[in-house]
């Protein structure tokens, strides 16, 4: 027993004492460290077709083809002269002679009253044959004038029958008109509805008036009338713009333009130059009158206003008559209709020049002749001033496109500001970018702040050559395209301040060619950190 609690009581020192070293041991050590090559991605993006392409123009083909395909309008015509209501309705002249001897009236008293029917002239192109039954006024108004020569204060009361407004009933006017005195009033008649098919319903451009003289109720006391005395009453439009129409609009030639027309196709493209080879090229006229036409278009010129740059429409269709029927009117007076669509064929012009000066403005002058075949409709053309002729463009690019200098951009969040930059002894930034895209890009990447203000460019104008391409026009091999960037101080503070990184394209076609696109087409980029950093337990 002595010996084993000897023994026990040697080792318990021993072990005792090695603990006190090792307690020494571990205040007096340095903790270990080692360095580590670390490859961290940091950005990494894919710019497909659609990224570089507006969707709107292009179509994918069953070999994975792109087509470029442009569905525009080019412009719309309203053909104001189409229906043009004359300035003056009517001359109303009355002197009171039929009255043999002179007349006593009361304040009040009504010295004359008629109803009459009046055709009006309504003008068509250089002729008079257009024939009215209904229309509805978009704005405009009627001016009446009155002039009386008598010793009296008269009032006089114009009704038109068949001018109706929707909530106020027919035109109704009443009137001071002082003794030898001229008056004018004009009356707003916008949206008066008009029936010129007379009180029966079996005429057009008739008008029933119906027309008042009375002695002002305000005279003191009773007047004369003399048979010389006498009244000359005018009525006529101003101003007037027909909203819908409806009758025979006769067979005349009216020549529209040139006007100007914005065109908006390549609004928020940024792009220097484009052009196209082999393209089906369709003009799309919707008729949306009831009235067949033939359309001869005389001139299109499409305009740069940036540039100054202009292109004539030069195509065999240019001067010749372009037929189109009619709309057909399924409720009448409600802007229900069913228009009808023609489609030309201006695939052998010069339109693809037109479209490569990216034009913003489109300017036309035309001619359109009404009713080619005569009155077949039976009284029953029409047209709506909202609902006009529209002449579009339907393009399909088969072949190739040449695109210079495109210009795209996107923008990222950055998220490498938890990156432990104290513990990095050295390294760069690696960009590698796989190109299998037939374009050249030219690329600039920033580092932007969190008010999208660029402090740091990254990579400026660097080029990146387009892929590969075989003879079926795919992209056989991507190139791949490598740039290394020494991490400095400099760059360490921006990976601090950094919310966002942005990238600029630069597009342009390979070598300048023609080039079809694939929806396999693709650029790759990332950018990796490849670093030193240091580990310390």
């Amino acid at each position: 027993m002595k010996l084993l609690k000897t023994s026990l009581i040697k080792h318990l020192f021993i072990f005792t004492m090695l603990l006190s070293v090792l307690a020494s041991c571990e205040r007096d050590s340095v903790k270990p460290s080692w360095d580590v090559d670390l490859l961290i991605p940091l950005i990494a993006d894919t710019v497909a077709v659609q990224d570089v392409l507006d969707e709107r123009f292009f179509v994918e083909n069953p070999d994975q083809s792109i087509s470029l395909v442009f569905d525009e309008e080019l412009f719309t015509m309203n053909i104001d002269s189409l229906v043009s209501l004359p300035d003056t309705l009517f001359h109303y002249g009355m002197r009171l002679s039929f009255m043999p001897d002179p007349t006593v009236h009361q304040p009040g008293d009504t010295i004359i009253s008629q109803t009459f029917f009046l055709p009006i002239n309504l003008q068509y192109g250089d002729s008079y044959s257009l024939m009215l039954e209904k229309g509805i006024l978009k704005n405009g108004n009627i001016v009446f004038e009155a002039y009386q020569q008598s010793n009296v204060n008269l009032v006089i009361n114009l009704g038109i029958i068949g001018a109706e407004h929707p909530e106020t009933g027919s035109f109704f006017a009443e009137e001071k008109m002082p003794k030898n005195e001229l008056f004018q009033k004009a009356y707003d008649i916008s949206d008066y509805h008009l029936n010129l098919s007379g009180p029966n319903h079996d005429t057009v451009n008739m008008f029933t008036y119906e027309v008042a003289l009375i002695v002002d109720p305000d005279e003191p006391g009773e007047v004369t009338i003399f048979p010389e005395d006498s009244v000359a009453l005018t009525i006529y439009f101003k101003d007037i713009t027909l909203d819908y129409a409806r009758g025979y609009f006769g067979n005349s030639v009216f020549h529209v333009g040139p006007h100007i027309y914005p065109f908006d196709m390549f609004d928020g493209i940024d792009v220097e130059g484009v052009s196209f080879e082999d393209a089906d090229i369709n003009f799309k006229i919707e008729n949306t009158y009831g009235v067949d036409v033939n359309v001869n278009i005389k001139e299109i010129i499409a305009t740069n206003t940036h540039t100054s740059e202009s292109v004539s429409l030069e195509s065999p269709l240019v001067g010749t008559n372009l037929y189109i029927d009619r709309a057909i009117e399924l409720e009448p007076e409600q802007g229900i209709i069913e228009s009808y669509h023609s489609s030309f064929d201006f695939s052998d012009s010069n339109f693809p020049e037109l479209l490569s000066i990216r034009p913003n403005e489109i300017s036309y002058e035309m001619t359109v002749e009404s009713n080619v075949h005569g009155d077949s409709t039976k009284f029953d053309n029409f047209f709506y001033y909202n609902i006009p002729i529209s002449v579009a463009l339907d393009a399909k690019v088969n072949g190739g496109v040449r695109i210079d200098s495109l210009f795209e951009t996107s923008r990222m969040e950055w998220n490498g500001q938890n990156i432990d930059l104290e513990n990095i002894k050295k390294g760069d930034l690696k960009f590698i970018f796989t190109n299998a895209f037939p374009f050249d890009f030219i690329m600039n990447l920033y580092f932007e702040d969190s008010e999208m203000n660029k402090i740091d460019t990254l990579v400026f104008e660097h080029f990146i050559e387009g892929g590969v391409l075989a003879n079926d026009g795919f992209v056989a091999n991507a190139t791949e395209t490598r740039l290394t960037l020494p991490l400095d101080d400099n760059l360490k503070n921006s990976f601090q301040n950094a919310k966002y990184t942005m990238y600029e394209l630069i597009i342009s076609s390979a070598n300048g060619e023609h080039i079809m696109i694939h929806n396999t087409d693709y650029l790759k980029f990332k950018v990796v950190g490849d670093f030193e950093y240091l580990f310390e337990q």
